[in-house]
Parts: C-alpha cells; structure tokens; sequence
C-alpha cells in the first residue's frame, strides 16, 4: 500500500477499526501523510495514544473513539482504509457518510479494502457510487493461496 502511488503526503487517510494504530504509524512515516484512527473499542485508543507517544510519526497521527456509523468525515479527508472492521449493515451506514462529504465536498475520494470478505467484495459491487479502481496483490506477504490477500481500491464517483 505504501507504494502504490495513490498515498502521498497531501493526502489524509481515514483508517476504520484502527486497533493500535499500527497502519497509521507506519504510513504516517513511509509516505508523510496524515492519519486519522477511528476506534470503538476504548482498550484500543488507549493503546494507540500510548504508542503515538513514542512514535516517530505520532504528530501525524490522531485517533477518535467513536462508533464509524457516527463519524463525520472531515472535508480534508481523501483516503480511507479499510480492514474488514465490521459488519456490512455497518459498512454501508459509513459508505453513506463518505457519500455525504464527497457531494459537500467534491474531491478524489479512494477506498482501500485489505483482505476483504466475500460479503464486503459484494456490497462494493453493488454500490453505484463506487468504481472499481485497481487491485494490489498482497499474496506474497504470508505463505499459502489465500485469493482474499489482496487490496482492492474503490473509487468514489
């Protein structure tokens, strides 16, 4: 994901189910961009507050405990990353908040989904505001034929 070209240090992620902020941090430091973590879980911010202590790129970093069917997206967000945080009934109360600042703002919105389900791969397709953008192979990551090691990015349109 770090070198795929679609993450540059203008760019503002929004990472949904950010457990300890771990793919904050490191995009934070390997692509200069800003990272917002959002989490449900208060253990998890915690642990996420703790680290951006001690984290190179902890002053890029920022994390909000709050449900993600409740964020409101900030206008200088254009990334959002995605690791199969919840439920697709969820999901698409999320998808209808990214839509709602897209329209309010207009700007190059991608959606990054690693590992996805075969459950959020058919809710992706079905979306009408979404494009199909690109794929970025991961299987080389961890041993085995797993087709689900992937990224697919989505394009809001």
């Amino acid at each position: 994901l770090a070198y795929c070209g679609y993450l540059g240090k203008k760019n503002h992620l929004i990472d949904y189910g950010c457990g300890k902020g771990r793919v904050d941090f490191f995009l934070a430091w390997q692509i200069r961009c800003r990272t917002t973590g959002v989490e449900y879980d208060e253990r998890m911010i915690k642990a996420a507050e703790e680290n951006r202590q001690r984290a190179v790129s902890g002053a890029k970093t920022t994390f909000i405990l709050e449900n993600a069917a409740l964020f409101q997206v900030p206008e200088s967000a254009d990334r959002f990353y995605f690791f199969n945080p919840f439920s697709v009934e969820i999901f698409h109360t999320v998808l209808a908040k990214l839509y709602e600042s897209y329209y309010e703002k207009t700007r190059e919105l991608l959606l990054f989904f690693y590992y996805p389900s075969e459950d959020y791969i058919s809710s992706l397709m079905t979306q009408e505001q979404l494009m199909f953008y690109d794929e970025i192979d991961t299987s080389d990551l961890f041993p085995g034929d797993d087709n689900r090691e992937r990224i697919m990015i989505f394009r809001v349109i």
